[in-house]
């Protein structure tokens, strides 16, 4: 016969250690849900209060059950810190934008000397204006350039005299300067960090070094090519030129993955959505199609303008709802992507050529030789006046960007380039994971790179929903 195990008894718990295990789920609870900071440290202090005077007899107790409500009040301190900074532009109202002191003046009329002289030097310092044309001849523009994905390097390149250079803006020192011989350079893009940049020439599309301005390849599938935009996520480089065809070109494994031909003649206006990565391309013909490389057809075809599209750009802000175009019919119109309605359209003085939107959803409008930029533009139907403006006399503007976390809009013309002072239109907190203004500091910069390549976003699910 078997004999039946006897149940051991259980041991009493200890009523001081039960009492504590139940005020600290109590203590959890606060700690997880949304509260007033305030009232938890009054609950966390009473506590300890609570236990000092009961653990009197067993110091050991006393002084842990101490130390864990000192770091938890530090850690709620900490997290308050925080949640303070993310949200420190969300509760001011202005946004840290120019505000004026009275109704009568008005921000458009500040000057970039006032600024200047209102801000420190090193703030200051990044304000500045290069000419870049020959003294002597003449020779020179217009001018095109791409910062990087944390606003640190900037790509210039030279469209006529076929130059190309890279400047540091941390330190505001040229890395080097390099011409070709019988030449003409269209566009040029970085691609996921500082050391590689593509450059559309004449005939082909060049990769070159970041560091030494070399050449390291030579894309021979992409031909006349007009604009560039890289997909940071997919590590793919997107091209569109003069023969029409829009192809995806894997910078990882160095093959084209997808072409696709738009059948709408060239094609010199392209941009991307930064949240779902679809390409959006602008015809002669005042049409605009978007496409995603899975798809031989496009996703989206509308007839935006009574004339060729000039100029297309996202609004990171809004996460990727509004969509601005602009044509050689004079008009401007911001679109609401969701259901692709216009939300805001007026007529300017003088066809746009380029428009781009800022971090915190300003946008410039680079017109003749005026830039202008709008606050607030995409939240109202009626147009408001210009936040800032900037003249350039005797030139025409080429192409607008702003810099990334930086309160800067760079202005490429035809005699060189400016970087003007905005305040408000660069976004505060960085990504340390993406592009990270201290990328080129951190450790493990290798390691990064070859992770970001094995966990990229396969083509296949760049798709946009309706």
């Amino acid at each position: 016969m078997t004999k039946k195990k006897q149940e051991q008894p259980k041991k009493p718990k200890d009523p001081e250690l039960q009492e504590y295990q139940v005020n600290q789920e109590q203590t959890n609870k606060y700690l997880d849900s949304s509260h007033n900071p305030a009232a938890t440290k009054k609950l966390i202090r009473n506590e300890a209060n609570d236990w000092k005077k009961a653990t009197q007899n067993n110091k050991k107790l006393s002084n842990h059950l101490a130390g864990i409500a000192k770091s938890k009040l530090k850690s709620i301190e900490k997290a308050q810190e925080h949640d303070n900074l993310l949200l420190l532009n969300q509760n001011q109202t202005n946004g840290n934008l120019l505000e004026p002191e009275n109704k009568l003046e008005k921000t458009w009329k500040f000057k970039q000397s006032d600024i200047k002289s209102s801000t420190n030097l090193h703030n200051s310092l990044k304000s500045f204006n290069l000419n870049l044309k020959d003294p002597n001849s003449g020779i020179g523009g217009p001018f095109k350039f791409d910062y990087n994905r944390n606003g640190n390097f900037l790509a210039l390149i030279d469209q006529k005299v076929a130059k190309y250079s890279n400047i540091n803006l941390k330190s505001l020192n040229l890395i080097f300067e390099i011409g070709l011989l019988n030449e003409h350079l269209r566009a040029v893009k970085w691609l996921h960090n500082q050391s590689f940049m593509a450059i559309a020439q004449k005939r082909y599309v060049y990769i070159y070094d970041g560091h030494q301005g070399s050449e390291l390849h030579q894309l021979r599938g992409h031909v006349e090519v007009t604009q560039m935009e890289f997909l940071p996520y997919h590590f793919l480089l997107t091209t569109v030129g003069l023969p029409g065809w829009l192809k995806y070109h894997d910078t990882s494994t160095g093959q084209i993955v997808a072409q696709h031909a738009t059948k709408l003649g060239s094609c010199h206006t392209m941009t991307q959505n930064p949240f779902n990565s679809i390409i959006n391309l602008g015809h002669q013909n005042g049409t605009v199609t978007l496409w995603s490389p899975s798809v031989n057809q496009p996703l989206v075809k509308f007839l935006a303008h009574l004339g060729p599209v000039t100029s297309l750009s996202v609004d990171p802000s809004s996460s990727g709802n509004l969509l601005t175009t602009t044509g050689l019919d004079g008009s401007l119109k911001i679109w609401d992507t969701r259901n692709w309605k216009t939300l805001t359209s007026w007529t300017l003085k003088k066809p746009a050529k380029t428009t781009a939107w800022s971090q915190k959803g300003l946008l410039a409008v680079g017109w003749g030789a005026h830039v202008s930029v709008y606050s607030d533009i995409g939240k109202s139907e009626s147009k408001k006046g210009a936040y800032m403006n900037q003249l350039f006399p005797s030139q025409e503007v080429e192409q607008v960007q702003f810099c990334p976390f930086e309160d800067l809009l760079g202005v490429s013309h035809s005699s060189g380039f400016s970087q003007l002072i905005i305040s408000g239109s660069g976004e505060a907190n960085f990504d340390s994971l993406g592009s990270s203004i201290h990328s080129k500091l951190r450790p493990g910069k290798k390691e990064r790179e070859v992770h970001n390549v094995a966990v990229r976003t396969p083509l296949g699910l760049i798709t946009k929903a309706f």
